[in-house]
C-alpha cells in the first residue's frame, strides 16, 4: 500500500494516494514512512492541518527523522505559525548544517515572526552555502529591508544581480 500511494502521489493522485497510505498506516501504524508520505499527498491536496499532524505522527515515531521534521516545519510555515515552524528548522539545520534551502526557510520564518536581525544573519549564511543563489539573495534582501538596512538589501541585490550576468557570459 505505502509504495503505491507514493506512485499514485507521484501521479498527482492525491486523494487515492492518502487511501493508500491510510490503508499501509491501518496494516502497521508505527510505520513512520507511511505517516511521512500520507503527508506529503495531503499537502498535495492543500489540507495543511492535516500534512502537520501526519508529520508530527511520523515525528513521534521517529524523533530524529529529518523529513519529518522539515515536512512539519513547511506545513506550520504555510500555516503561519512561524515561532514554531523556526524552532523544528532550527533542529533540521543542526543535522543539515549547509542545506542552504532549508536555512532559507528558517530565515524567511524568523522574518515572517518579527526576528529580523536573526533573519538576516541566517540569510547571509543560506547565500553564502549556496554560492548566491539569486532567490535566496532575494529573501535576504527582504530581510534586510525589514532590519531597516536599506542601502546593505541594494548592495545584496546588485551583487546578485552582476553574479547573474557574469553566468550567462560564461556560458
Amino acid at each position: 500500500h505505502h509504495n503505491r500511494g507514493i506512485a499514485l502521489a507521484a501521479q498527482g493522485l492525491f486523494a487515492e494516494a492518502v487511501a493508500s497510505h491510510d490503508q499501509a498506516i491501518a496494516l502497521k501504524p508505527s510505520f513512520a514512512e507511511a505517516h511521512i508520505d500520507r503527508g506529503h499527498a495531503l499537502k498535495g491536496l492543500n489540507r495543511l492541518d492535516e500534512t502537520a499532524a501526519s508529520y508530527a505522527r511520523a515525528l513521534a515515531l521517529k524523533p530524529d527523522h529529518v523529513d519529518s521534521k522539515y515536512g512539519l516545519a513547511n506545513s506550520l510555515s504555510e500555516l503561519k505559525q512561524y515561532e514554531e515552524a523556526a524552532e523544528i528548522y532550527r533542529s533540521v539545520l543542526e543535522a543539515m548544517p549547509t542545506a542552504a534551502g532549508v536555512r532559507n526557510n528558517y530565515g524567511l520564518v524568523l522574518r515572517l515572526a518579527n526576528r529580523p536581525h536573526e533573519a538576516v544573519d541566517q540569510l547571509k549564511r543560506a547565500l553564502h552555502d549556496s554560492h548566491g543563489q539569486p532567490f535566496i539573495a532575494g529573501t535576504l534582501a527582504e530581510a534586510l529591508l525589514h532590519a531597516g538596512k536599506s542601502d546593505e538589501a541594494l548592495t545584496v541585490l546588485r551583487a546578485s544581480a552582476e553574479n547573474s550576468q557574469i553566468g550567462r557570459a560564461d556560458v
